[in-house]
């Protein structure tokens, strides 16, 4: 074996040895402060040790609303066969009067009493009065209903992970939660292990 070999093959282990950059499974063993563990040997990462991708932080959007727009509602009624009439009876009465005697005093002399006794008027507003037909003919009403918008929530909208529906929480559809304790995720180990990036969560496979 030449000598270049031989120093290659030493650089090999070197840098293995340091162990610059590799892949690794850790547990999430508290969300706040976030802590993972990777193995019961050694403290959990927490901190500054932790950087979060996309993937493993919040996301959540308002539970969405939509309107529907519909024209072409306008309608009338035509309604018709309101004709009628009225025939009214027992307006007959009469008016008896009294108290009007009276006297006049002049200077020449005072004259006698008038209007003494009472007083009765012919019978009034006797038999039966009939008014003319009323409402015939047909009548027709304005338009209505002729742009009507209307709103409502999408409240049965979901997001499914690995085949388990997220919560909706406080009017909010988790896209994508945030790491919880118990998660297994996948972090890649950089800087010779002085800080861990968490790339994403991991699931068993089904």
């Amino acid at each position: 074996m030449e000598l270049r070999d031989v120093l290659y093959q030493m650089m090999q282990r070197n840098a293995a040895a340091m162990q610059p950059t590799d892949l690794c499974v850790g547990t999430v063993v508290s969300a706040a402060p976030l802590q993972v563990s990777l193995s019961a040997q050694t403290a959990p990462l927490e901190g500054a040790q932790l950087l979060l991708t996309e993937p493993v932080v919040e996301k959540k959007i308002p539970v969405l609303t939509h309107i529907h727009e519909m024209e072409g509602l306008s309608h009338t009624h035509t309604l018709s066969g309101l004709g009628h009439s009225h025939d009214t009876t027992g307006f007959a009465h009469s008016h008896t009067t009294g108290g009007l005697s009276h006297a006049h005093t002049l200077s020449e002399g005072q004259t006698g009493a008038a209007l003494a006794g009472s007083y009765s008027s012919d019978e009034q507003l006797a038999g039966t009065f009939s008014s003319d037909q009323k409402l015939t003919g047909t009548y027709t009403t304005s338009g209505a209903l002729g742009d009507v918008e209307m709103e409502g929530a999408l409240s049965g909208v979901q997001c499914i992970e690995n085949g388990q529906p997220l919560p909706v929480e406080d009017g909010y559809i988790i896209l994508n939660r945030a790491l919880a304790a118990g998660d297994k995720v996948l972090l890649l180990r950089v800087e010779r292990g002085a800080r861990y990036i968490v790339l994403s969560r991991m699931f068993e496979g089904v």
